[in-house]
């Protein structure tokens, strides 16, 4: 309670805005910064701690966890080159139709080196399918930069399920009642 500071996202401009409301924030902050998405309430603290730490010990600009999906519709594509570095995240909306059959996804979930974090979110722009600033740019961006990107990859996809509609929540329900 005493500890909190809440940002405001004074418009909804995407998911790369949210985060940079919290930039003053931050300022002089030096480490890292856990960024996770409010509609996935089943990450445990094991996989948190997970990134932090990957983070931590590989000196990465930025951590994603990922999934595999058999049925990746919705969710952001992992774009990895020919070493199986990751590239970039490319959004279904703006997949093309191979990336679109890529089943590695986004989870939503993030550890990025402050400094780097908001250096990068300063370059995000707002060119693509939903004229939105997305976090997403930040992993690619940090590529370009030379800096380091890092998959964790789920050991438990039901962490990362998003809770959008009653289905969804039942469905979440059920995992959580084992």
């Amino acid at each position: 309670e005493g500890d909190t500071t809440i940002a405001y996202q004074k418009q909804m401009l995407g998911t790369g805005d949210a985060v940079n409301a919290c930039r003053e924030l931050f300022e002089d902050f030096e480490g890292g910064i856990v960024v996770l998405s409010g509609d996935c309430p089943l990450i445990t603290s094991q996989t948190i701690k997970t990134l932090i730490q990957t983070q931590k010990e590989q000196q990465a600009a930025a951590v994603v966890l990922t999934m595999v999906q058999d049925n990746p519709f919705g969710y952001g594509r992992i774009i990895r080159d020919e070493n199986g570095e990751i590239m970039a995240i490319v959004e279904q909306k703006d997949a093309t139709e191979e990336q679109a059959l890529i089943k590695e996804c986004n989870s939503g979930f993030y550890c990025f080196d402050a400094k780097t974090l908001f250096e990068m979110l300063k370059q995000v722009d707002n060119n693509n399918a939903q004229s939105e600033y997305y976090l997403t740019d930040v992993l690619g961006l940090s590529r370009k930069a030379g800096k380091r990107v890092i998959a964790c990859i789920a050991q438990n996809n039901a962490e990362c399920v998003g809770i959008n509609t009653p289905e969804q929540l039942a469905a979440a329900e059920a995992i959580m009642q084992g």
